[in-house]
């Protein structure tokens, strides 16, 4: 079963460039592989801007995943999200 996990996540402050680093784990389907697309945005003075992008793979039904995303440098903002397979 093919699924893609949309995610918006970082906010970053104004001037700010990051590159963003996504992770996912899987929490109950071990052979299961994720290739996460990464996003590269550049803020100019003022703007403010969000990280949009998505995790690829194919899953099974009941699946369950942990996901960890970061600014690269800057690994304190960081988000986490989980999702299970319907």
């Amino acid at each position: 079963m093919e699924t893609s996990v949309r995610v918006g996540v970082l906010v970053l402050n104004k001037g700010q460039q990051a590159n963003i680093v996504a992770m996912l784990e899987s929490t109950s389907c071990s052979s299961v592989e994720f290739r996460p697309t990464v996003s590269k945005i550049n803020l100019g003075q003022g703007q403010y801007g969000r990280a949009v992008f998505s995790l690829n793979g194919v899953a099974k039904k009941g699946c369950a995943f942990r996901g960890y995303i970061h600014s690269e440098g800057n690994p304190s903002a960081i988000n986490t999200f989980e999702v299970t397979v319907q």
